[in-house]
Order: structure tokens, then C-alpha cells, then sequence
């Protein structure tokens, strides 16, 4: 059994060897899969990433179920159809 200076220098070479198996994972995948589901179906709970992904989802696996009314007006948001279109005699030309 290590003791007294040997078993100080026992814990800081394990500590830096704990650190650098840290460094070596990096990025974690899975967590940063699971941050970047943010709906979920209120029919089957699936998660998806995004409003148009949802809306898909919706669509195709639900399809006799009405749509939310809040997915709904966020697809229009998303999608731009409230958006009027550009005028070209406004836009300079470079």
C-alpha cells in the first residue's frame, strides 16, 4: 500500500490520466442528439428536431389525426408564407 509522498503522486498521475481519457471522448453524440430534439408528438411521443421534421411526422404516421393548432401556425412561421415577396426594383445591383 502506497503511502505518504508516493501515494500524493499516485493521485495527481491518476487524475491526469482521468483528465486526458476526457479530453479523448470529446463530444458526446448521444447528448447532443437528444438537446436537439425539441418537439415531441403528442400522439406517440417521438421526438424531432425541428417544425417542418414534425410536421412530416405528423403527417404521414397520423394522418386522420387534425394537426395541432400551434404546429400549424409555427409551419407558417417557419416556412415563410406570411412573408411578402420581394420586389426586385428595391434590391441594388451589385
Amino acid at each position: 500500500v502506497a503511502r505518504g509522498q508516493q501515494k500524493i503522486q499516485s493521485q495527481q498521475k491518476n487524475a491526469k490520466k482521468q483528465a486526458g481519457q476526457k479530453k479523448k471522448q470529446g463530444h458526446d453524440q448521444k447528448a447532443a442528439a437528444k438537446t436537439a430534439l425539441i418537439y415531441t408528438c403528442t400522439v406517440c411521443r417521438t421526438q424531432v428536431p425541428d417544425p417542418k421534421t414534425f410536421k412530416q411526422h405528423f403527417e404521414s404516421k397520423h394522418p386522420k389525426t387534425p394537426l395541432p393548432s400551434e404546429l400549424a401556425a409555427g409551419i407558417k412561421l417557419f416556412t415563410g408564407e406570411f412573408m411578402a415577396p420581394i420586389d426586385s426594383s428595391t434590391v441594388n445591383p451589385a
